[in-house]
């Protein structure tokens, strides 16, 4: 179905057919109900408890063909976070997880190793410049649009925009590294390293600032532009920001060691230290251990072996529905009809009878 199909559906699943017994429904509503039923349908189909058969994802060819569009890949950098337990024997390597992010469905990790004892350690370091821009509106109702930098040999003449789009720039295009110029990417989080005062560090401040990485300060010196946008009248205000922020990484590796490829096990933090001493269940270049935090993969390492990349499989966010745009959804063919039925059925619920029992019943189902 494309989104305007969907939104017809919904309206005669909400209206049965053409007896107008409700009032209309706006499409920024019908967008909202399916955006609800379409996240809905995607943690029903990954976690097992979620439904009546007690099946997760690819446990059964439906479901695995429910979610197949979503299942994606991604090679993270990992760097150096610091020691863990010991003085010298256990470390942590951080890789920062993709900007589309939802559930990991596997992982496995780039080593460097030596069976002969302490891995011979190059490290190296790095330094990432990044900036940030409010998405609290200046004015209620306003919507972002551009981006700007000033000139670096100009530095009271705007430059170019990092990112601009006429009709407002929402979570599924900044959330895009194609949409931004000049090697500006967006990103979630940004390592742990020192304290700036004044900013709150990962995950990105109360979920409502969007952080961004640049390769130097050439672009960000001067400061950079925020424009926002009525929709309706198409008055423009612009917020100006100044300040980026540095930070420096290591960057551990043994170029004269192969690369050895090996999967990872997940542990939880309440053991990950007392599993570390032990010596029947400590991590190893066989079967590294891992920790999730915030918005990062921790992989853990002994002093024989160096994590230098963790690959991922991982069920990404979709793109969010939005009939004015025509951004209908990716799930495939077969799961539109699905998503349709949830949402008319949340619609009829708020409209004719809300009752506690169904909503009770939609709590216990996503857990």
């Amino acid at each position: 179905m494309t989104i305007q199909e969907m939104h017809i559906a919904v309206n005669l699943g909400v209206q049965k057919i053409a007896s107008f017994q409700s009032d209309n429904l706006l499409p920024q509503e019908i967008d909202q109900e399916l955006n609800t039923a379409m996240d809905k349908f995607i943690k029903r189909r990954y976690y097992p408890l979620g439904n009546k058969y007690r099946t997760g994802f690819e446990q059964s060819q439906k479901r695995i063909d429910d979610l197949r569009n979503l299942v994606v890949n991604s090679r993270l950098t990992s760097y150096f976070h610091r020691e863990s337990v010991g003085n010298g024997e256990f470390f942590i390597e951080r890789a920062s997880l993709p900007q589309d992010y939802l559930f990991l469905v596997n992982g496995l990790t780039e080593i460097r190793y030596y069976c002969g004892g302490a891995i011979t350690v190059s490290p190296s370091t790095e330094t990432k410049v990044y900036f940030s821009i409010s998405l609290a509106p200046p004015i209620s109702g306003y919507v972002l649009k551009t981006i700007r930098y000033y000139d670096p040999s100009a530095p009271t003449t705007i430059g170019g925009d990092f990112i601009s789009n006429s009709n407002g720039i929402d979570y599924d295009y900044y959330s895009n590294p194609n949409n931004y110029s000049v090697g500006v990417v967006p990103v979630d989080s940004q390592q742990d390293v020192g304290v700036t005062s004044g900013y709150e560090e990962t995950p990105t401040v109360d979920s409502n600032t969007l952080l961004l990485s640049i390769p130097s300060t050439t672009y960000v010196a001067n400061g950079w532009i925020a424009i926002w946008m009525n929709p309706l009248t198409e008055d423009e205000t612009s917020v100006s920001y100044s300040n980026p922020i540095t930070r420096t990484f290591t960057k551990r590796d043994a170029p004269s060691y192969a690369i050895k490829r090996v999967p990872i096990k997940y542990v939880q933090h309440d053991d990950i230290l007392a599993l570390l001493l032990d010596p029947f269940n400590t991590t190893t270049h066989k079967y590294p251990k891992y920790t999730i935090q915030e918005n990062f993969v921790d992989i853990y390492s002994d002093n024989s072996f160096i994590p230098i990349f963790v690959e991922i499989t991982y069920i990404r966010h979709p793109k969010r529905l939005n009939h004015s745009q025509g951004v209908g959804c990716e799930l495939p063919e077969h799961t539109h009809q699905e998503i349709v039925e949830l949402g008319v059925k949340s619609i009829l619920e708020t409209i004719e009878s809300p009752r506690y029992n169904s909503q009770s019943r939609e709590v216990l189902e996503s857990e």
